[in-house]
């Protein structure tokens, strides 16, 4: 295994992954056992306890990343979160938030030297952050506690090169400008491979659509209605629908889904909402071709 090289490892062990809380919230239950998958796989040892076992359980470990689930806001205090930073100065930690904790960002309050990740954003967070930093010791949580977004984006572009800027111009290419052409009746031209579905802002729908144009994918603005007649009528299946749905309660969007999950089974369908709760993740859970996004998103 490549291990982490920040530091925080022995030669002949391998270290231990320490998960502190949330056994007992339902919100968690899912984030913690992918993040015990993804360990094992790596050949670290998860490890769960309690916050009053937290340093009896470090006590002679050697840790590579401490994950604290928080399910309201100052569960963990300034007190034990500077005496965990003494014990391992060196070792990642991350607080993962649950929903009530949603506004706690806005405090100006937050503790220094903690990655901060939102409950609703845990999926990213594991693949692009926890998954690299287990398999290789690269990425965000390789840098020192202490660093900021800024020195991140330093890191990254000095070792991917510089990020890909968009296409130049604004025009976009040729395989989407083909669903705009006159010349094409477009009830015969096939579906796009983006398709996006706005349900009441249309430019917002069309601001997301021409985002996808400018990364080289055809993309095409409709209203839930308008896709649902074009299927019988434009033949290909969209590679992915995106559905902006933020004005209205979660529970009345149900319904327009799993129309568009019924009719496009082969379609990954990304459904744009405000803050999504772990209710509306159990509501959508059926619906395996449907995944929430958050809005705002980065």
């Amino acid at each position: 295994m490549n291990k982490p090289a920040s530091g925080i490892f022995r030669s002949d062990d391998s270290g231990i992954l320490l998960m502190i809380g949330g056994d007992d919230r339902e919100e968690f239950q899912t984030p913690r056992q992918a993040i015990r998958i993804l360990a094992r796989g790596r050949g670290i040892e998860p490890v769960e306890t309690r916050l009053p076992l937290a340093f009896d359980t470090l006590s002679g470990k050697e840790c590579i990343a401490v994950i604290l689930c928080q399910s309201c806001p100052g569960a963990y205090s300034q007190n034990f979160l500077r005496r965990l930073r003494r014990l391992s100065p060196l070792t990642p930690v991350i607080l993962l938030a649950g929903d009530l904790c949603e506004g706690e960002g806005r405090t100006g309050n937050l503790p220094l030297g903690i990655v901060r990740v939102c409950r609703r954003r845990w999926r990213q967070f594991v693949s692009d952050d926890l998954e690299p930093f287990l398999t290789s010791g690269t990425g965000r949580l390789a840098l020192p506690p202490i660093a900021a977004d800024e020195d991140y984006l330093v890191l990254a572009s000095r070792s991917h090169g510089a990020f890909p800027p968009f296409p130049s111009g604004d025009a976009p290419p040729s395989e989407a400008i083909a669903f705009r052409s006159p010349n094409i009746d477009p009830k015969e031209a096939p579906l796009p491979p983006i398709c996006v579905v706005a349900a009441y802002d249309h430019a917002m729908g069309e601001m997301i659509a021409d985002l996808w144009r400018r990364r080289g994918k055809g993309s095409e603005t409709f209203t839930a209605d308008t896709l649902l007649a074009a299927r019988a009528v434009r033949p290909g299946d969209p590679e992915r629908i995106i559905l902006d749905s933020v004005a209205r309660r979660t529970a009345d969007e149900l319904p327009v889904i799993e129309k568009l999950s019924a009719a496009f089974p082969r379609s990954q369908i990304d459904l744009l909402l405000f803050a999504p709760r772990f209710e509306d993740e159990r509501l959508f859970a059926p619906l395996t071709n449907v995944r929430l996004i958050a809005k705002p998103f980065v």
